[in-house]
């Protein structure tokens, strides 16, 4: 079985409707990273930087991951969340782990990071 490029993937999704944000710049990703430490949390691990700079932002069919900016598709009134906004929100509702990153969620599932051991991980929101 052949491998996609996370660029082939994002490609597809867009052509079934995914919200792709335009690419960050590393100003932009600098500038989260200073926002993000300054609310207390850790950097964005650079995998997910790298990422950002393909899409600032992704929603598709339930699935979000966040940017440095919020993104929005007015037609649906849709807004997805910066990166900072929903860490300071969610970090207020959760109990997470030190060292740890909100990067995407689906439904009441979050995608994070954990900069203590160095990996990404799911936090299931219904147990």
């Amino acid at each position: 079985m052949r491998r996609k490029t996370i660029g082939a993937i994002l490609e597809i999704t867009h052509r079934t409707g995914a919200l792709l944000a335009a690419p960050a710049e590393n100003q932009d990703v600098s500038e989260c990273n200073v926002a993000l430490c300054l609310s207390g949390f850790r950097k964005l691990p650079k995998e997910y930087a790298r990422f950002l700079k393909k899409t600032n932002g992704y929603a598709w069919n339930g699935f979000e991951f966040f940017g440095t900016d919020e993104a929005r598709r007015e037609a649906e009134s849709y807004v997805l969340r910066d990166i900072v906004w929903f860490n300071e929100y969610i970090g207020a509702r959760k109990d997470l782990a030190d060292g740890c990153l909100v990067l995407g969620r689906f439904d009441e599932d979050i995608y994070l990071y954990d900069g203590n051991e160095k990996k990404y991980n799911q936090m299931l929101g219904k147990q």
